[in-house]
């Protein structure tokens, strides 16, 4: 399909029945007409031909629809099973085995049921909206849920980036006093913390989870402590408990740096999986007093309290408080909304769907076809659950896609190399047969494209300074990510952190920024540290204000460097993984100086690798360290 906007022009209605005429159909998301391609020219010509053309008129060229191929034997028995039965139907698809062709052929196969197609981001549903056909209705679920709400008709209740929530303070805060030394934005940040764990759970009261309420607690147990002398005294502590001491000298210096008005980026969130033992084992250990006890629960009803309040105040369409994009997607569900007029709902990239998306889903009468690659979970810190991995088991019917047409039989053996990797760190949790295989049955694309793909933001910062020519970034960068770079290196000069929101606000040494970060064993900024002194602080400074530009060449540079998160559902012809990657599986041992493997990684971290080693149609080159973890 070609798309004509015609944008909002009363005139536009002249055009209907020429449009209509000669195939075209108006799509309400993007207020367009999606033209078929071949009949493209005749409906500018048609239209050009009319006095009254819209003022408004603009051509946007879209992809060609996909050249038809013969379905493979698991597509054609993904199309038998949708005919036959009428089970929800999981494909568990590897990488670049076409997910997004296998749901259009599915789409073109049954051209008289009407679909719904949930995609992951606005990218994918535009790049849909052109190449499917007319039977099938393409969007975000977030898009479902802004048009769900009519939020287009509260222009103040929209999104807006780096909105700061603390002048609500205020507003919320006026009963009772907060933590010792905590600032109004700091207690805002707890609030929001809570609220987003509600905004990504399936509960319809607010209440402070479980992890948050063991960091509340050791919050209010902490502020009463010497965090200098705990941190010093480590051993014993770690000793008598059987705590990892590397993560607990992280967690005391995050709590002594969050008391003392040093604001860390998802302070909460830090503590996952493993970690959460260092919560149970401080509060455990510090909580035996009765007075203490009380004292954190008369704070744990508080913050409940007015968590609460604060996500009413951001749900009320009668103020002009913006909503995040979370925010609308739970009140959304909340509703309980029923989606009528479909016979079928695809969701693509299953396994990166957050619990109240799949609420939404699951509540509908329509058939579930779900898609995606359970070792392409990578979005876990932000909330989302591995939904492939749930629905296998669930009574829907699975169907493998293990056929990759992205690359050959080499590739195919890297990605599985990885899998084999994540068999031996989650055995227990993974039958041998459940992990799968590739099949690799690409030719070589041939044109010649290049990226590294990094692990970090610092990583990408890494990589840029050590590149030659012209380099292409995109926006892999976060804003807020370069302004802290920048911090280390005001810091490294001897110059105040000014920021209020910098993670290092307050450091005015920088040999005191070294110490801190390896205390606390903070990945990147050691890292940050260490290419600033190797490369030096000017020049160090120039490529961070670079980035800070955006891309120094367009999309057609012949080398990309972004991170591997941004790559998902990318390819390139040579991929290089960059050496960011290394430190997530080894550490450096601090008695010998020696590298050994870590014994537990998340399993995001394998998956991230398996992400990035797939992008690759024709070459992919990793680290030394890598390839002998992998067996090459």
């Amino acid at each position: 399909m070609q798309m004509i906007s015609l944008g909002r022009d009363s005139r536009t209605y002249h055009f209907r029945d020429t449009l209509k005429g000669i195939g075209g159909r108006f799509d309400f998301d993007s207020k367009c007409w999606l033209v078929p391609a071949d009949r493209h020219s005749e409906a500018v010509r048609m239209i050009s031909d009319r006095r009254e053309m819209p003022s408004t008129l603009r051509l946007v060229q879209e992809h060609e629809p996909v050249r038809e191929f013969p379905p493979t034997a698991e597509q054609a028995l993904f199309f038998q099973i949708f005919e036959d039965s009428g089970d929800d139907i999981v494909g568990n698809a590897y990488a670049g085995t076409g997910k997004t062709t296998t749901m259009e052929m599915l789409a073109r196969k049954f051209p008289r049921l009407r679909f719904l197609y949930i995609v992951y981001n606005k990218k994918n549903s535009k790049e849909a909206k052109a190449r499917f056909p007319k039977n099938v209705r393409a969007m975000t679920a977030h898009a479902l849920a802004f048009n769900g709400l009519d939020l287009g008709s509260y222009p103040d209740k929209k999104p807006r980036k780096g909105y700061d929530y603390t002048h609500l303070f205020s507003r919320i805060h006026t009963d009772a006093e907060s933590l010792p030394g905590l600032v109004a934005r700091q207690y805002m940040d707890v609030l929001r913390e809570v609220v987003t764990s509600f905004e990504e759970s399936i509960d319809e009261v607010i209440t402070v989870p479980y992890r948050i309420r063991l960091l509340l607690s050791a919050l209010q147990i902490a502020s009463g402590l010497d965090l200098d002398k705990a941190i010093a005294g480590s051993d014993e502590f770690c000793a008598k408990n059987g705590t990892q001491q590397g993560y607990y000298i992280t967690f005391l210096c995050n709590m002594r740096d969050f008391i003392r008005g040093k604001k860390r980026r998802n302070l909460i969130r830090f503590f996952e999986k493993t970690e959460s033992q260092v919560l149970r084992d401080f509060v455990a250990h510090y909580s035996a007093d009765a007075e203490v006890n009380g004292a954190v629960q008369g704070f744990l009803e508080q913050i409940e309290r007015h968590a609460r309040i604060f996500f009413r105040i951001l749900t009320d369409f009668d103020n002009e408080v913006p909503m995040g994009f979370n925010t609308y997607l739970k009140l959304y569900q909340l509703k309980k909304p029923v989606i009528n007029g479909f016979a079928a709902i695809m969701f693509d990239e299953a396994q990166d769907a957050n619990p109240v998306m799949l609420d939404i889903i699951m509540r509908q009468s329509a058939r579930k076809i779900w898609v995606g690659d359970r070792h392409q979970a990578i979005y876990q810190f932000n909330g989302a659950v591995n939904t492939i991995d749930d629905l296998i088991g669930s009574g829907a019917t699975v169907v493998p896609l293990t056929k990759s047409f992205r690359f050959g039989p080499n590739i195919a053996d890297a990605g599985n190399r990885v899998l084999d990797l994540k068999y031996r760190y989650f055995k227990e949790k993974y039958p041998r047969e459940s992990i799968g295989r590739i099949e690799g049955a690409g030719k070589s694309k041939g044109d010649g494209k290049r990226v590294i793909l990094c692990r970090s933001n610092v990583g990408v910062l890494e990589a840029a300074l050590a590149s030659k020519g012209p380099v292409f970034f995109g926006d892999c960068l976060p804003e807020e990510c370069l302004r802290d770079m920048l911090d280390i290196h005001d810091i490294s000069q001897g110059q105040p952190v000014r920021r209020e929101e910098s993670p290092y606000k307050g450091f005015t040494s920088f040999d005191d920024l070294k110490s801190e970060a390896e205390t606390a064993r903070d990945i990147d900024t050691c890292r940050a540290i260490s290419i600033l002194e190797r490369y030096g602080a000017q020049r160090f400074r120039e490529a961070v204000e670079s980035l800070l530009e955006s891309a120094r060449s367009g999309e057609d540079a012949p080398l990309h460097i972004i991170t591997a998160h941004r790559a998902k559902g990318m390819e390139w012809s040579h991929v290089t993984v960059a050496a960011d990657f290394v430190m997530r599986f080894y550490y450096f041992d601090k008695k010998t100086g020696e590298l050994l493997q870590r014994k537990f990684v998340p399993e995001d971290e394998v998956n991230l690798l398996y992400v990035a080693v797939t992008r690759a149609m024709d070459t992919v080159s990793l680290p030394l360290e890598l390839e002998e973890l992998l067996g090459f």
